[in-house]
């Protein structure tokens, strides 16, 4: 569908422009009951910066406070290893995991449905090859930029890491030049009969300078 190939596109489009930005990422662990009594677990702030060109997410607080000693050590050593691993062109072994969906691969993947406001886009076929071939999604965008707004997907199967019935919605900001940058990811998987919830919010977005730790 022409809709989704052009929603992709100007995602791409963005994707190389956000990597223009640093922000703080704020990371909450929650569990839910099945009565719906919510449970904080940890909660980790990210300094986002650049590094050797691309956006890099330092732990800088755990539970509210600061690094120090040798958990700051700990992490300066991950940066260092972040860095050579991307100068080298290295697997990026380092680095932590982030959310994400494969959006990119849904034009190939899935059918889609447009009513001038929201893509609906669900597998042509289901089967554990792929991430795509086990969601659908829905994508609320700016009719006039194709942008996202708001998108979600749900998981009609499991894949090992994210059961049957997982959820993950994100919510963009725009910033100038055309350039729009995550809000707020949940991640939300069943649990025990409620959910276990990974919230991420986003904030004090800015241009960056890059830099590198790189070591001779």
């Amino acid at each position: 569908m022409e809709v989704l190939r052009q929603a992709i596109e100007v995602s791409k489009a963005n994707a190389k422009r956000a990597e223009a930005w640093v922000y703080a990422e704020h990371v909450t662990h929650w569990t839910i009951s099945p009565e719906g009594h919510r449970k904080r677990g940890n909660r980790m702030d990210y300094e986002v910066m650049a590094l050797e060109g691309k956006p890099y997410f330092k732990l800088v607080r755990l539970n509210g406070k600061a690094l120090k000693g040798k958990d700051r050590e700990a992490e300066e050593r991950r940066m260092e290893r972040a860095a050579r691993e991307r100068r080298e062109k290295l697997a990026p072994n380092a680095e932590r995991r982030r959310l994400g969906i494969p959006f990119a691969e849904l034009a190939d993947r899935h059918d889609a449905t447009w009513d001038g406001t929201t893509l609906r886009t669900q597998p042509r076929e289901r089967g554990l090859k792929n991430v795509a071939d086990l969601i659908t999604t829905e994508q609320r965008l700016n009719p006039e930029t194709w942008q996202r707004i708001r998108a979600q997907a749900d998981f009609l199967d499991g894949d090992g890491t994210s059961p049957k019935g997982t959820q993950t919605i994100f919510e963009f900001e725009p910033v100038e030049e055309g350039t729009v940058l995550p809000k707020r990811i949940l991640y939300r998987r069943p649990y025990r009969g409620g959910w276990q919830e990974t919230e991420q919010i986003y904030d004090n977005f800015r241009k960056f300078a890059a830099i590198s730790v790189l070591k001779p």
